[in-house]
């Protein structure tokens, strides 16, 4: 694990994009201090980083990828259109500003979060397996767990079974998911409005459930906009930076019960190392 000479054989992660369309008719960002133009010419660095150096064997969005819910078209397609230039394959994942809020808050909107997850398969699945460069990732879709949908069920059972099933020695267990379960403990009921960057105790138990069960080797999350590297007693646990908004851009949020970490704007190169991995993260701010 930690920082190493640039891979060959890897994956590229790329996570809280916030995009949004730049002709001026959606002015609310939601918190967000960095314009729109910011935002698309990180991206924009990040695609030309990937198409001048070694191909990666995939490309991962881990949801925030459009600034609003991906229910209105104008964003769906802004974000998505640009996520399909980047050199297949391609997999993403949702995050609350495509799909809405987890059960636990008092903006969760189930009728709003299935429309939402309808149309954010229009584009892409909102749970997956992928196997490449050494590792078998099971992206998931946070957003669901514990709500009334039908399909949040479905993808626990799909992700039990998945997680079940005997190892192979040669690829490494992955969960990867937008929005971290806790941040500090499983317990965490913080209430000082830190708790906006983890799934309130009704969403994360049901993922828990199965995470305890059967732990993965790695579980990667996205949405606090940091990167942090940490050892737990069941998995090794790794958030992910933020491609377009620094927690500098985010003063109405409070940070103060993340993981310690790094809070440059970047993107994430995952390969193996020997038996283990490593990451190399390619920051955008530095």
């Amino acid at each position: 694990m930690g920082e190493a000479n640039s891979p060959t054989d890897y994956i590229a992660i790329i996570t809280d994009m916030h995009l949004e369309p730049l002709d001026g008719r959606n002015p609310q960002r939601r918190g967000i201090v960095t314009s729109p133009e910011v935002r698309t010419r990180n991206l924009e660095t990040v695609y030309q980083d990937l198409a001048s150096g070694e191909s990666p064997e995939a490309v991962l969005f881990g949801g925030d990828n459009a600034n609003q819910s991906v229910s209105r078209p104008d964003y769906r397609r802004y974000a998505h259109s640009f996520m399909k230039r980047f050199p297949a394959p391609v997999y993403a994942l949702p995050g609350n500003h495509d799909v809405g809020s987890t059960a636990g808050w008092p903006h969760h909107d189930p009728d709003a979060m299935s429309e939402a997850c309808l149309a954010f398969r229009q584009d892409w699945d909102d749970w997956w397996l992928l196997e490449a460069a050494g590792f078998r990732i099971l992206g998931i879709n946070t957003q669901i767990f514990g709500s009334v949908l039908p399909e949040a069920e479905a993808q626990c059972r799909w992700l039990r079974e998945h997680l079940s099933r005997p190892r192979q020695e040669h690829l490494l267990t992955v969960v990867f998911g937008h929005t971290p379960p806790f941040l500090k403990s499983a317990d965490d009921n913080f209430r000082d409005g830190s708790e906006q960057m983890c799934l309130q105790p009704e969403a994360r138990r049901p993922l828990l459930d199965v995470l305890f069960s059967s732990p993965p080797d790695l579980l990667i999350t996205a949405h606090a906009h940091r990167h942090w590297i940490r050892q737990l007693p069941d998995w090794t646990w790794m958030g992910l930076p933020t491609t377009a908004v620094g927690q500098k851009d985010m003063p109405t949020v409070p940070s103060h019960n993340l993981p310690e970490g790094d809070d440059h704007v970047g993107w994430i190169a995952l390969s193996r190392d020997g038996g283990g991995w490593r990451v190399r993260f390619h920051r955008l701010d530095a």
